[in-house]
């Protein structure tokens, strides 16, 4: 309803050309109904007149087509925007076990389904009702008993898809459940919708045969047979359009839940912002991850100018750990510049973190591109870029406009933990945090990564997590 609120003239506008789309359809038949009560003759001028009231009423479908795809473009980036964001808010577990490009699937499925209906099945829906409350009555007064099988397929239409609101409960995010449901859902699918057009093709062939019969019994108008001619593909077409639109109404419904998960799964945020990072205090007891106890007596506190090697066995919590400086998971045991981590608001926080992890998010583009990756380009910054050492061995081969293929699939994995590293540094953080970045590079590499960070360590808290020794040499903090 509010995004009704928020495009209210746009709906309206839809609305009044639907319905006025829905009474110029229905005044071909109520005037061959009207001809055929008074026995007016057929001329031409009639038939002219007929197909000029066709032809306005394709008019307006095309136009109710044009405005509606105009209009998509804007809804539908502001709804996924709107979506983007709560999804950048969930919490850090949640991502993790729906997976990232589950996620943002369904983000794009629920975007459709909202546009589906709001801008189709909620506007047609209407002036389908019309047409078909008009169609029953002028055939009331036709054939009762026609008009009786008409409204049956009323309810057989629109009923015979209500099952799918217990088959869509089958549908939860995990893969694996949505494949093995899928099945029992297209069988479902395929034979109701084969019964219904079965039952609809049935109907049509008995009412035009009744009107058939009735013409030739009772020596009735020609013009009866005409009208259901035109009457009943009318008919059928609305009823598609209100039977579609209560499956389009599932679906919306199967999104919204995924809304309202995406809602009760954002991640705790605080109320106090930092504008730098001055000193980083631990003493976590316990340290934890959903009742699996990784590691005890962690404790320490960190200025600006330490490089702190984490280090332990693989599943001991090194990664855990570093990612509760982010605010990933919640922890009562970590206070920044002297005020406990959970009330320190999230933004505020990461804008003075930067966490290297051994997988590089690497462009399609140009070097330049993913040195700037997700920040303002400026010329003094490129030449300071041009210049940096653990960018000289790239710099050699490539140009700055040199292409980088996707997931930087021409470049060797020394050379992306460069490109990493280099954004890193000329991020104005005050933490940064390396996460096994050295684990999968040659031992050159790794050494001119270590001592560039060396010379930038002055300003910053470093931590390393690796399971090399070659950062206990630069570490000033090698037994944490």
């Amino acid at each position: 309803m509010k995004k009704l609120f928020q495009y209210r003239n746009f709906f309206v506008f839809m609305l009044f050309l639907s319905l006025l789309s829905a009474v110029v359809t229905l005044l071909s038949p109520v005037l061959i109904n009207i001809w055929s009560k008074t026995g007016v003759r057929i001329s031409t001028q009639k038939l002219v007149n007929l197909f000029l009231l066709l032809v306005v009423s394709l008019v307006l479908e095309v136009l109710l087509t044009i405005f509606r795809e105009k209009f998509a473009k804007q809804y539908n980036i502001a709804n996924f925007n709107k979506y983007l964001h709560k999804y950048c808010h969930l919490d850090y577990d949640t991502i993790q076990e729906e997976g990232p490009t589950n996620l943002l699937g369904r983000i794009q499925m629920a975007v459709n389904n909202l546009y589906s209906f709001m801008t189709e099945s909620y506007i047609q829906i209407w002036s389908s009702l019309l047409i078909l409350a008009a169609i029953l009555g002028i055939t009331v007064f036709q054939n009762l008993f026609i008009a009786g099988i008409m409204l049956l397929l009323v309810f057989v239409n629109y009923f015979g898809c209500s099952d799918y609101q217990q088959l869509e409960k089958q549908v939860q995010p995990a893969v694996e459940r949505i494949y093995g449901s899928m099945a029992d859902i297209n069988v479902f699918a395929q034979a109701s919708s084969k019964a219904l057009r079965s039952i609809n093709s049935i109907a049509q062939t008995m009412i035009m045969a009744l009107t058939v019969f009735q013409y030739l019994e009772a020596d009735g108008s020609p013009l009866m047979m005409v009208l259901m001619v035109v009457l009943f593909p009318i008919y059928t077409n609305n009823l598609s359009i209100i039977t579609n639109a209560n499956l389009s109404r599932q679906n919306l419904n199967v999104s919204k839940e995924f809304i309202r998960q995406m809602d009760e799964k954002e991640e705790t945020d605080g109320t106090r912002e930092i504008l730098q990072i001055s000193s980083v205090k631990i003493d976590i007891d316990t340290l934890q991850i959903k009742g699996k106890e990784l590691a005890h007596g962690i404790r320490g506190k960190f200025y600006p100018g330490d490089i702190v090697w984490i280090k332990g066995e693989s599943g001991k919590g090194k990664s855990t750990l570093v990612k509760l400086l982010l605010k990933f998971r919640q922890s009562d045991g970590i206070w920044l510049n002297g005020i406990p981590l959970s009330e320190i608001t999230n933004a505020s926080l990461r804008l003075r973190m930067n966490y290297l992890s051994q997988n590089v998010p690497i462009v399609k583009g140009s070097l330049r591109e993913n040195l700037f990756f997700n920040k303002e380009w400026d010329a003094q910054t490129e030449e300071k870029l041009k210049q940096e050492p653990i960018l000289q061995g790239i710099l050699q081969k490539k140009t700055m406009d040199s292409f980088i293929e996707e997931n930087g699939a021409n470049l060797s994995g020394g050379e992306k933990q460069r490109i990493a590293l280099a954004r890193a540094l000329y991020d104005k953080v005050d933490v940064m945090i390396l996460d096994e970045v050295t684990s999968n590079i040659d031992k050159e590499s790794a050494e001119i990564i270590l001592h560039r960070v060396i010379e930038s360590s002055r300003e910053k808290i470093i931590f390393v997590i690796s399971h090399d020794t070659m950062p206990e040499i630069y570490a000033n903090f090698p037994d944490t």
